[in-house]
C-alpha cells in the first residue's frame, strides 16, 4: 500500500491487524484447551481438542481473505508466510513446559511418527491462507508481469490443489475406507475435480494451455512429498507415478474452460441442445463441482 509508513489511523489499524493476525486466534485457542488439561477437565479438553486444525485453517484463511484486499500481493504472501512459521515454532519448538502436581508436561502437539506432523500443518495453513491473495492475484489478467506469470501460476495451481485433496487424503492415509458404490466419487474427489480446479486457476493467470497441464503434475508431486512418510498399511505410494498423465488430463481440461478451445482445434457444430452450450456453462458446471467437492468433505 502506498504511505505504509506514515502514521496514519488506517495504517496504525493495519499494522496491529497484521502484527496480530492470523497466528493469535491459534495460539489462544490452544491456551484454553490446555487450561482445561491442567484442571483435569478431560471431556472439554477433547472436545476442544477436535477442533484445532478448523480454528488454524479458518483463522490462516479469513486473515488471507482480508490480506487479499490490505496489502499488496507480495507482502500478503511474506506475512501469511512468516505467520505459518511462527504458528510451527510455538506449536512445536517454543512451546512452554508445565507442571501440575509435579508431572511436567510440555505443551506441544506430537510431531508424529515421522517427526514432520508440524511441517505439514505450517504448510496446510499457508496454503489457506495464501490461496485468497492468489485468486485475487488472478483476477487482475493481463496486468501481471509476463515474465513471472508461468511461475505464480504453477504455485498458485499447487497450492489451490493441496487445499482441495489435503482432507481426503489424510483421512485415507487415518485408515478411512469407502463403500463400493463411493469409489467414483473418492476417484473425482481426489483426482479429477480439484485437478480441473487448478486448470482454471493456472491458465487464468498463466494464460497458457501448458502451463495449467504443469500445475497439474507439480500438484501431484508436491502432494506426494508430503504424504510420502506418514505410515499408511497396505499403501502402494508408487502407483502416485502412474497417476501423473491424468492429473496433467484434467488439469488440461480445467486451463479449457478458462482459456477456451485453441484455435487450431475447430470442432464440427453439434447438432441439438449439445450445440447450445457455451463455455460458460462448462465453467459454471465445474465451478458447480469445485463448490461441492469442498462442502461435501
Amino acid at each position: 500500500m502506498k504511505n505504509f509508513f506514515q502514521f496514519s489511523p488506517k495504517n496504525i489499524l493495519l499494522a496491529t491487524l497484521s502484527a496480530i493476525f492470523p497466528w493469535l486466534p491459534p495460539v489462544l485457542f490452544e491456551k484454553i484447551d490446555f487450561y482445561f488439561h491442567l484442571v483435569h477437565q478431560p471431556d472439554s479438553y477433547y472436545a476442544l481438542s477436535g477442533h484445532r486444525l478448523l480454528v488454524d485453517l479458518a483463522s490462516f484463511a479469513v486473515w488471507g481473505i482480508a490480506a487479499a484486499y490490505l496489502l499488496r500481493p507480495r507482502w500478503a504472501i511474506i506475512q501469511i508466510a512468516l505467520n505459518a512459521l511462527l504458528v510451527w515454532v510455538l506449536f512445536y519448538v517454543a512451546c512452554p513446559i508445565y507442571g501440575p502436581g509435579g508431572v511436567w508436561q510440555p505443551e506441544c502437539y506430537a510431531v508424529g511418527p515421522d517427526g514432520l506432523v508440524g511441517f505439514r500443518l505450517a504448510g496446510i495453513i499457508f496454503c489457506y491462507g495464501a490461496l485468497p491473495v492468489l485468486v485475487n492475484v488472478a483476477s487482475k489478467g493481463d496486468s501481471l508481469d509476463r515474465r513471472i506469470r508461468p511461475a505464480l501460476a504453477i504455485v498458485s495451481g499447487t497450492i489451490l490443489s493441496v487445499v482441495m485433496i489435503w482432507f481426503p487424503l489424510s483421512a485415507w492415509f487415518s485408515g478411512v475406507t469407502y463403500l463400493p458404490l463411493f469409489l467414483i466419487f473418492q476417484t473425482a474427489l481426489l483426482i479429477g475435480v480439484p485437478q480441473i480446479a487448478t486448470g482454471i486457476l493456472a491458465a487464468r493467470i498463466g494464460r497458457s494451455f501448458r502451463v495449467g497441464a504443469v500445475s497439474g503434475i507439480v500438484s501431484l508431486l508436491v502432494v506426494s512429498a508430503a504424504y510420502w512418510t506418514p505410515q499408511c498399511p497396505g499403501c502402494d505410494r508408487t502407483s502416485l507415478f502412474f497417476l501423473v498423465p491424468i492429473w496433467a488430463i484434467f488439469a488440461l481440461l480445467g486451463s479449457i474452460t478458462e482459456l477456451g478451445l485453441p484455435s487450431r482445434l475447430r470442432l464440427p457444430k453439434l447438432s441439438g441442445w449439445l450445440g447450445t452450450v457455451r463455455m460458460e456453462d462448462v465453467r459454471r458446471v465445474g465451478l458447480a463441482l469445485v463448490i461441492m467437492s469442498v462442502y461435501g468433505r
